[in-house]
């Protein structure tokens, strides 16, 4: 009796100790990812929310009108929506009041504080494998930077150096960082330079690999393009060249864009395709279906003749524009299985930034030839002709680039950024133009506009985040 009693406390003893990892509850409060595992798996977030792909900076730069949204009617609203404040370019309307919520400064800061900042808070803790620890603390070091050049690209001056150090931004959430308290904005210049330190840090780990481990996971590749963007943003153009360089010394692909069309056109569901996560192109995949997109007259002009774009993926017969726009003259998208990089960057990205190094060195004819090949791939060879040899006037050059890298960004954060960019340098300086329904509109390179506001369900709970306009 006495030999069976005690085989129970010890057979219980055994199942207790077996039982522990499920029986010890963690305090609340207390982040439940200690393992390393764990993290990793945190990091294969799918970027889908519609906050990621907000059309609103594609609507300012007037390339393109929202999805399926009846213009005239959405302008000629007692009180204008957002949307066609932005269509218009009004500078006088309250678009704080208009931004009750805002699914770009969501989308970024859930982003930070929900999977990169506990990534960051728990790995060099967490058990496992060290060098895969070592690994996901650089994958979350780059995210983290990058939301956050988006995010003070948005809704902030662009960088300019003279002013950088007082320019307000926005608030930079480290991984100590009290996301419930009242968080004061930094500097456009402090946010730079944690974006910097943080891509710099994930580097000097060494323990990326070279392309992600997943189409969505960053890899050595995409945080040098990345530090390559923001150096470029930062007028720092020597590093950001040498940057682009190592990138594409990894990850160097231009797709033949000829090959993705079927051999007779169709006008209303496009015959381009590019599926979801296959363009080798991409060095981060956040990708973006393009149907259904209303392209402008002037943004349907910067495409070359022969470019696929305007007769494999746009309808230009203007069949159901009417019907689906309210107007008579806008090309539209509709390929149903055609995906692009939408907060990405890609090789083609990267190749750019070289480009316009080469430019403002005065190596015209390199800097044409890199976007000849690149345009090579995109046009009808019946009409094609290299740009290299035939100019060597700056400002022609700097055109020709600016109409490659908008034309391959269309639809995407990327042009915004840019052309804002630019227009920090009287040189590169862009007034954009544009006629609708019979009245003409400009934006300037000074406009209020190229600063979205920070919504008011953010600044409602935390009165530091006031407008930086």
């Amino acid at each position: 009796m006495k030999k069976n009693i005690l085989f129970g406390l010890c057979a219980g003893l055994l199942l207790l100790a077996g039982c522990s990892d499920f029986t010890e509850i963690q305090p609340k409060g207390k982040n439940l990812l200690t393992r390393v595992s764990d993290l990793d798996l945190l990091l294969n977030y799918e970027y889908n929310e519609s906050g990621y792909y907000s059309t609103g900076t594609s609507v300012v730069l007037g390339e393109m009108y929202p999805q399926a949204y009846n213009v005239p009617n959405m302008i000629a609203e007692a009180t204008p929506a957002l949307n066609a404040v932005l269509i218009t370019w009004d500078e006088t309307a309250d678009r704080l009041e208009l931004s009750n919520s805002d699914g770009m400064y969501t989308c970024f800061y859930s982003a930070i504080g929900r999977i990169a900042n506990p990534v960051l808070q728990q790995i060099d803790n967490a058990e496992g494998d060290r060098a895969t620890a070592q690994r996901i603390k650089a994958e979350a070091l780059v995210l983290r930077a990058w939301f956050h050049y988006l995010a003070v690209n948005i809704y902030a001056k662009a960088y300019d150096p003279a002013t950088a150090a007082t320019d307000p931004g926005v608030p930079y959430m480290l991984e100590d960082s009290d996301i419930a308290g009242m968080v004061q904005k930094n500097t456009v210049g402090e946010v730079y330079d944690h974006i910097l330190t943080d891509l710099n840090t994930a580097l000097e780990l060494e323990s990326l690999p070279n392309r992600g481990i997943s189409r969505m996971r960053p890899g050595k590749d995409f945080a040098l393009a990345a530090k390559a963007q923001v150096l470029m943003s930062m007028h720092r153009y020597g590093e950001a060249s040498q940057a682009a360089s190592q990138s594409l010394a990894i990850t160097d692909y231009v797709e033949d864009e000829r090959s993705y069309f079927d051999t007779e056109p169709n006008p209303f569901m496009g015959t381009f395709t590019r599926s979801k996560g296959t363009c080798q192109e991409d060095l981060i995949c956040f990708p973006q279906w393009n149907a259904l997109f209303g392209v402008t007259p002037e943004m349907y002009a910067l495409f070359e003749p022969g470019h696929v774009w305007l007769d494999y993926c746009f309808d230009s017969s203007f069949a159901y524009s009417s019907m689906y726009f309210g107007l008579a003259d806008v090309a539209y998208s509709m390929c149903m299985d055609a995906y692009f990089s939408y907060i990405g960057l890609t090789t083609i990205d990267t190749r750019m930034i070289e480009a316009e190094c080469l430019m403002r060195e005065g190596e015209f004819d390199d800097a044409l030839a890199l976007m000849d090949e690149v345009r090579e791939t995109r046009i009808d060879p019946a009409v094609y002709q290299p740009w290299k040899g035939t100019t060597t006037d700056r400002g022609e050059v700097f055109h020709k680039l600016q109409q490659v890298w908008r034309t391959e960004n269309l639809y995407t954060m990327k042009n915004f950024i840019n052309m804002k960019r630019w227009n920090t340098e009287p040189e590169y300086q862009t007034t954009l133009r544009k006629t609708l329904l019979g009245k003409d509109y400009e934006l300037t390179p000074d406009s209020p506009l190229w600063i979205f506001p920070i919504p008011l369900s953010a600044s409602s709970i935390n009165p530091n985040l006031t407008p930086n306009y």
